[in-house]
């Protein structure tokens, strides 16, 4: 049903740092116009107890445990006893206790390395009082905070010019990927906002604009010309280009392309120069400045920063950090920030003078992951651009501006974002792109700037502009979707090269909002009453795709998204059929992806949902099928004469004459089917077998031969119980053993094999699901090493896995973890504690995790403290610790989860001369991934061939 159109429109700039609302009354100015719009100033907590009204809201959120403020320090006239505060007090209290600071919540909605809706804010925090929130809940409480000072400040008894009444136009970067923007709307749900409409940044700060020149904005840049936006704020860089095409009635602009997700911003200015200083103020004394610190320092910087580029006449501002504790180091520290810091700094170092020719640095450098997030390896501004640029040209040429040396040249730039409110930064892009394009037939190019009007607000203004285009009237800017997607398929005659794919596009690039497609070729076929889950990419630059095209990709040319999964429930419950389908898939009005499968048989619909979990090995299926392997795959024949031995073993099946296949001699049998040693069977025919191994659940319970079979066989398929689709189901299905026990708890090898199915599998288990895991595990260790508790006896093989298990719960919370590292660390010295229990810590105590969330990694002081009881000791296998010892102190960037440099020298110096010492001694200093080899090391046992952690 149709909504009726609310009186105001409203646009909402939820920024990284700053947002702001604009919104236009549409009952007293039904035509529109730029004079319509209006600012909403938001009131908000300035200082203690006190409430302004200011243009913006600054996108900062201080919790309070309410002992660090008097009571009723942070009520509102529509709020009492709130224990937080978001906007300006927000971050002015937050500077002086940032453990209590959430920040760049925006940047973490598209941090794909945590749980984006677990209360992981603020970010390194220990203060064991706070609660802390999650990147969504923080976004939703900005966004509460203006819907109830709108509802606070509105006039009247009218329920229908309530907020939540309203038609609300929220805009998100234009690199923000599906699952980010499903969280912004969750969010906004949260927050009580459901009339609402996504719109890009960019796209809403060109159409301010546009509202500004509507009179004659076609004059100023006609048809054939090509606009930049240029837009960096805080957290993020995007990049659009804008072409004017001759329309039929009037010119009409039209979106041509969109840069790819840039992490970098304002924020990684203000950390270069708090790097900057932080170097100057401790000198020899001390490697680097707590996380409080930090914080503090990062903050002050950025005040500095803005102060001397604000056009008046600050030249220098002093930076002092107030101590912390006792000592000198621990007093105040003083040092300034000057317009020569700055220009060396900010300017040289995020927009020196760049060649076209450069392109941005791949990989990890050092530093570039501070506060937890993955920020972009280069932080070269100018380099981004020139690739953007590049990256378009072949696709959007026009032959009669066609030029071999300087594709794309943009004849206008439209900057937005707070980063160029100076004008310094404005004019050497200006000049850049002068340089780029000048040439012997053109010497005096210089791009048009066009003016924005109020950059602070323009994103907000402009995307209520672009509510009333929706309403049909204004400047609308044409091109649909910026992106074509992409699902992949299973192709027979597709013989691909390495690293390619099949896919189908599912939609192509410039699909129109609200416009629904059905793809009925190729007809896909899938099963149905067990999940089901599809690989989804997209692709900014591909461009001519149609929609249902069976199309051999290059995988690393597109963005790989989470996948779609679903359960088709169809006819009888637990049956299993293939079904033939087609593929739905629409483009919302609101601007999110929605994809169904259609039932070719029935009505039936079932829509697919991002599974948004992260799980590091994302990439199994694709890495497994481009191997080696794929040369000379495991034939259908092969793998199903393999399910039917399994049948066979566990009674699912009766025996045929001359069929011995028992629960004693599976393993052979299967080897001699399937044709290859076990531990070199890939992983769909691992899963083809644990599925028939989940059939039979029941059939365990025969004999202890059995179950001791079933929980080896099928730990061993699962493992490491995630990576490839339908994983999470399988491991629903499996964790249904957990509750009845070992049924046969009086044979030794079955309890041994129980532990190792919860070992292996562990990764696939939910943070619930592993904490009842670890109680169990650590309550039966802690009970057998107390004399005269009677109870069975653990045998050794049982308590090694019973160790390894814990050590591969990852997603338990920190304060659990440190519990075990205090139990582990009572034995360092000895032959015990150098064996397993120095692995099992360094599983604990690892910096970077193979599956689990970020913000379950034990923070880097804890852990030094580990690593120094560790050094303290002479090593009885060395080579054996110092492996576990790198593995708990290897460089990251994160100022969290890294340990100090002084602790990192002395690991070096003791691993040095260990026979693989100079690779150990590599990981401390640079950020590697690890080798295949590790991975198994680190796991405890091999990987299924093609799965990279």
């Amino acid at each position: 049903m149709k909504q009726k159109r609310s009186r105001y429109i409203i646009g909402i700039d939820l920024g990284t740092t700053n947002s702001a609302i604009a919104y236009m009354d549409t009952r007293r100015n039904p035509t529109g116009g730029a004079d319509t719009i209006r600012t909403f100033s938001v009131p908000q907590l300035v200082a203690e107890g006190e409430v302004k009204e200011r243009e913006g809201l600054p996108s900062f959120l201080y919790l309070s445990t309410g002992q660090d403020l008097p009571p009723g320090s942070l009520d509102l006239a529509w709020a009492k006893e709130r224990n937080f505060a978001v906007g300006e007090f927000a971050r002015i209290q937050g500077a002086k206790v940032p453990g209590r600071l959430v920040s760049s919540a925006k940047s973490w909605l598209c941090h794909q390395g945590v749980d984006r809706k677990a209360p992981i804010l603020p970010w390194g925090s220990d203060m064991e009082e706070l609660s802390k929130c999650s990147p969504v809940d923080a976004s939703a409480l900005y966004l509460g905070h203006m819907r109830d000072a709108w509802n606070y400040l509105t006039p009247g008894s009218d329920t229908a010019d309530k907020f939540e009444k309203q038609d609300v136009i929220l805009t998100v970067p234009a690199s923000f990927d599906a699952v980010a923007r499903e969280l912004t709307l969750d969010a906004a749900k949260k927050a009580g906002i459901t009339r609402i409409t996504l719109v890009e940044e960019p796209q809403a700060a060109f159409y301010s604009w546009i509202s500004d020149n509507e009179e004659n904005w076609s004059g100023i840049v006609g048809p054939g010309k090509i606009i930049l936006v240029c837009d960096i704020g805080g957290g993020t860089t995007d990049f659009t280009l804008i072409r004017v095409r001759e329309g039929d009635a009037a010119p009409t602009p039209e979106r041509i392309a969109v840069g790819e997700h840039l992490l970098l911003g304002g924020d990684n200015m203000d950390l270069a120069l708090a790097r900057l200083v932080e170097s100057r103020i401790l000198g020899e004394k001390e490697n680097r400045l707590d996380s409080l610190r930090w914080l503090i320092l990062a903050s002050l910087c950025r005040n500095a920063k803005e102060k001397i580029l604000s056009g008046g006449d600050v030249q220098q501002v002093r930076i002092n950090l107030p101590g912390r504790g006792k000592g000198i180091v621990a007093g105040t520290l003083s040092d300034s920030i000057n317009m020569e810091d700055i220009e060396q700094t900010v300017i040289n170092g995020f927009l020196p003078d760049t060649r076209f020719d450069e392109t941005p640095v791949r990989g990890r450098g050092s530093g570039i992951c501070e506060w937890g997030l993955p920020f972009v390896a280069d932080p070269v501004i100018p380099r981004h651009l020139a690739a953007f640029l590049k990256k378009h040209a072949a696709e959007q040429m026009d032959s009669s501006r066609a030029d071999g040396r300087f594709p794309l040249r943009p004849d206008a730039i439209f900057f937005n974002g707070g980063v160029f409110t100076p004008r310094i930064i404005r004019k050497r892009i200006s000049a850049m792109l002068s340089n780029w394009f000048s040439h012997d037939t053109d010497p005096a190019f210089q791009p048009l700037v066009l003016e924005n009007s109020s950059p602070a607000l323009a994103v907000a203004r402009g995307a209520t502009y672009y509510g009333m285009v929706r309403r049909g009237r204004g400047v609308r800017i044409v091109g649909g979707c910026a992106r074509s997607y992409y699902v992949k398929v299973a192709w027979d005659d597709a013989a691909l090269e390495p690293g390619q794919i099949t896919a189908a596009c599912v939609i192509p690039r410039g699909m129109e909002e609200g416009e629904e497609m059905e793809i009925e070729s190729p007809e896909f076929k899938v099963l149905t009453n067990q999940p089901v889950s599809f690989s989804v990419y997209s692709s900014n630059s591909r461009k001519g795709d149609r929609l249902g095209e069976i199309l051999r990709l290059s995988a690393d040319s597109l963005f790989k998204l989470p996948p779609l999964q679903t359960i088709l429930r169809f006819g009888k419950k637990g049956v299993v059929r293939k079904l033939p389908v087609h593929i739905e898939t629409r483009l919302t009005e609101i601007g999110t992806l929605d994809v169904s499968c259609l039932s070719v048989e029935s009505d039936h619909r079932w829509r697919l949902q991002f599974q948004i979990r992260s799980d590091a090995s994302e990439e199994t299926q694709e890495q497994e099928e481009s191997g080696k392997e794929n040369k000379n795959p495991v034939s259908e024949e092969s793998t199903k004469q393999a399910t039917e031995a399994i049948k066979l073993a566990f009674g699912m099946k009766e025996p045929s004459a001359g069929q011995d296949v028992t629960a004693e001699n599976i393993i052979k049998e299967l080897r001699a089917r399937i044709g290859r040693k076990k531990e070199r069977w890939p992983v769909p025919v691992l899963r083809h077998l644990s599925d028939t191994l989940l059939e039979g659940l029941n059939h365990r319970k025969k004999t202890a031969r059995h179950e001791e079979r079933w929980l080896n066989l099928t730990g061993f398929c699962l493992r490491p119980g995630y990576g490839y689709a339908a994983d999470d189901w399988r491991m629903r299905e499996v964790w249904k053993v957990y509750g009845s026990g070992i049924l046969f708890a009086g044979d030794k090898q079955g309890r041994v094999e129980w532990w190792t199915l919860w070992r292996r599998v562990a990764g696939g288990l939910a943070q619930n699901q592993q904490v009842e895991l670890f109680r169990d595990c650590f309550s039966a260790l802690a009970g057998a090493a107390k004399k005269g508790k009677k109870q069975t006896r653990i045998l050794p093989m049982e308590r090694t896995e019973m160790w390894r298990t814990i050590a591969n719960l990852e997603r338990l919370p920190v304060a659990v973890k440190e519990k075990i590292g205090a139990e582990l660390l009572k034995h360092i010295g000895s032959v015990r504690g150098e064996g397993l229990n120095m692995w099992v810590l360094s599983r604990i105590g690892s910096r970077v995790p193979l599956y689990g969330p970020l913000d379950a990694v034990i923070p880097g002081k804890t852990v030094t403290k580990w690593i120094e009881r560790i050094l303290a000791t002479g090593w009885k296998k060395p080579d054996h610790t110092g492996f576990c010892v790198v593995q708990m102190a290897c460089l990251t960037g994160d100022r969290e989860r890294d340990i100090d440099e002084q602790t990192r020298h002395r690991i070096r110096k003791r691993v040095i001369g260990l026979k693989d010492g100079e690779r150990l001694a590599k990981r401390l200093n640079e950020m590697l991934s690890l080798s295949a080899l590790d991975q198994n090391r680190v796991f405890g046992e091999s990987l299924p061939e093609g799965l990279h952690l």
